[in-house]
C-alpha cells in the first residue's frame, strides 16, 4: 500500500511539473457576433418624415429592411425533395434574403436613427441611401467605415460598431 501511495504522489508530481511547462493555449468563447453600423439621418421634421428604409451596400450585397414579422416555418416533419436528413451534404444552405446577403438587416432606431446588421463582416467602404415609400431616393452618401471593437476581444473577434454614417436627407419638393 505504501508503495502505491508513493507512486501516485510521484505522478501528481509530474503532471505538475508537464502542466507548467506546457504553452498556455488561449480558449474562445463561441463565436457568432453581429456588427452594426448607425445611420445618423439629417433634414428637417418634413424630410425625415419621408424616409421609410434606409440600405447601405457593401462589396458584398445591400441590407435588406428587418422583417416584422417572423416567415412562416413549415412542420418539422417536412423535408424539401432531394434532403436526406441523415446526409448534411444534401441540406440546404443559407441564402440571401431578397435584396440583401444574408444577415444584413436595417431597422429605424429613432426618429432619425437607424441601425444596420451586416452579420460578422465589417465593410471598409459602403454606400448608404434612403428612400421614401414609393422607393425613391432622398438621400445617398458613399461613407469609409472606421469600426470599433464593443465586445470580445482581438485574440477571439467579437462585434464592432462602425463610427455613425451621416445621410442628409433632402427637403420635400415644394
Amino acid at each position: 500500500m505504501r508503495m502505491r501511495a508513493g507512486a501516485v504522489a510521484a505522478t501528481a508530481t509530474a503532471a505538475v511539473v508537464l502542466v507548467g511547462c506546457a504553452p498556455l493555449v488561449k480558449a474562445c468563447p463561441d463565436i457568432g457576433w453581429i456588427n452594426t453600423v448607425t445611420v445618423q439621418l439629417e433634414g428637417d421634421d418634413n424630410a425625415l418624415a419621408r424616409v421609410a428604409e434606409v440600405q447601405l451596400c457593401d462589396e458584398v450585397g445591400c441590407s435588406a429592411p428587418l422583417l416584422s414579422t417572423p416567415l412562416p416555418l413549415e412542420p418539422l416533419t417536412t423535408v424539401p425533395p432531394g434532403v436526406d436528413v441523415d446526409d448534411p451534404s444534401t441540406w440546404p444552405q443559407p441564402t440571401s434574403v431578397p435584396g440583401g446577403p444574408l444577415y444584413y438587416n436595417a431597422y429605424a432606431s429613432g426618429r432619425d436613427s437607424w441601425m444596420v446588421d451586416v452579420g460578422m463582416s465589417a465593410p471598409e467602404t459602403a454606400e448608404v441611401r434612403a428612400f421614401d415609400a414609393q422607393g425613391a431616393v432622398l438621400g445617398e452618401v458613399s461613407a469609409t467605415l472606421q469600426w470599433v471593437r464593443v465586445g470580445g476581444s482581438a485574440e477571439c473577434g467579437g462585434p464592432m460598431q462602425a463610427d455613425p454614417v451621416v445621410l442628409p436627407i433632402a427637403p420635400p419638393a415644394p
